[in-house]
């Protein structure tokens, strides 16, 4: 999941900077992911218990060390009776081993391990940060970069990992090999994973997130495979027939995956997808297991499933998202009567009639065809899909 980041400091002389750099954090990873107490505690809420809970979660603790640091850290040991929450969030740290980076802040010098209490010396010997009044924005942006980019690394690494692994299996359904496409991480809110034509564009912090992050690499690497059998156009019912396609084949490799028969199989597409989509994180989507997409019941997902109620908009290409639910409730249901294979082959098979407008009609009788082809007109293959046109309107 994308980095999480704790930011300790002393509200004396640290208050300024500490807010400045939480808003840097803030423009780069989801707000839920930066923790500051004045910016992160909603009023009435158990602040010793909140406070431990976040230190625990997160994967990095900046303590924040200004010129009165140590002075206020004397003062409060003198103070016996005052609890030291930065000492509280520090020492959690080191003892739950999660990396604490000291950034020294406008001039203030390491602090002596002879004048840190026990739970916190491991300070002393960690390599500081440096942010100064005069290069502040420069030295935030780097402190940024560096704690981020070894977490992007892991999530690219994870990608590139998985977006071969899609290339091979979907190369072996075609028929011929292609390389594994580019992947470039966008910024870590960025709620969406897209080709461009190019390369497969997706934000890190997403390879925790399995159930939801095989399904989106498989079906982002599916779309220059059918592009080099049919070069469609990417709207109205064309595009949806596309769209289809990659969900058809996101279907046939998860099953295959796990050992599935068609009967067996959930048919969705990226569970925990739509609550990621709408911004509410990936720890919400690991409780909101709603998809991206579904085979078997579009309508669950926002979509249409019968050529009835074919969406006419001009949004998201001509509806090229919503009315891809009508091919894939077709291979849904052929897939139920004679398998996926078969299904998938039919399918694959026909690919190679279309045109670059092809729409559902046209479609619906080459891949008609295609079933008569390759297994007999009146064998139970054609029949099934022949039904399974017919039962969404075509």
């Amino acid at each position: 999941m994308a980095t999480k980041v704790f930011i300790s400091y002393r509200r004396g002389d640290g208050k300024y900077q500490a807010d400045r750099i939480y808003k840097a954090f803030c423009q780069v990873v989801p707000r839920d992911h930066v923790f500051m107490d004045s910016e992160s505690i909603p009023p009435g809420t158990d602040f010793p218990k909140l406070l431990k809970n976040w230190v625990n979660q997160c994967d990095v603790l900046l303590a924040l060390i200004s010129s009165g640091w140590i002075e206020d850290l004397k003062a409060r040991r003198r103070r016996r009776n005052q609890t030291d929450w930065v000492r509280v969030e520090i020492g959690e740290a080191f003892a739950r081993g999660i990396p604490v980076i000291p950034v020294l802040i406008d001039g203030a010098t390491p602090p002596d391990i002879g004048l840190l209490p026990e739970g916190m010396k491991e300070l002393a010997d960690r390599q500081a940060a440096f942010v100064e009044f005069r290069t502040f924005d420069v030295d935030t942006e780097r402190l940024v970069r560096e704690v981020l980019e070894p977490a992007r690394e892991r999530s690219l690494k994870e990608y590139r990992r998985q977006a071969a692994s899609a290339a091979q299996e979907l190369g072996k359904l075609f028929g011929f090999e292609m390389s594994p496409p580019p992947i470039e991480l966008t910024q870590p809110d960025y709620r969406n994973a897209y080709w461009d034509d190019d390369k497969i564009n997706i934000p890190p912090g997403l390879e925790d997130t399995p159930d939801l992050i095989v399904d989106l690499i498989v079906n982002e690497v599916a779309i220059p495979f059918v592009r080099r059998v049919w070069d469609f156009a990417w709207e109205g019912q064309s595009g949806a027939l596309a769209c289809s396609y990659r969900d058809v084949l996101t279907s046939i490799v998860r099953q295959a995956r796990l050992h599935q028969t068609a009967e067996q199989a959930d048919w969705i597409i990226s569970p925990g997808a739509r609550a990621w989509l709408s911004g509410k994180g990936t720890r919400e989507a690991g409780t909101n297991s709603d998809p991206l997409r579904s085979l078997k019941a579009p309508v669950t997902s926002q979509q249409v499933e019968h050529f009835r109620d074919l969406v006419t908009t001009a949004e998201d290409q001509g509806g090229v998202h919503t009315n891809c639910g009508i091919p894939n409730k077709a291979f849904y249901q052929a897939a139920m009567k004679i398998g996926t294979d078969k299904a998938g082959r039919i399918w694959l098979e026909a690919l190679k009639l279309f045109g670059s407008n092809t729409d559902f009609p046209q479609a619906s009788r080459s891949i008609t065809a295609a079933a008569s082809r390759l297994y007999g007109a009146n064998s139970p293959e054609a029949v099934a899909v022949r039904e399974a046109w017919n039962a969404v309107g075509l």
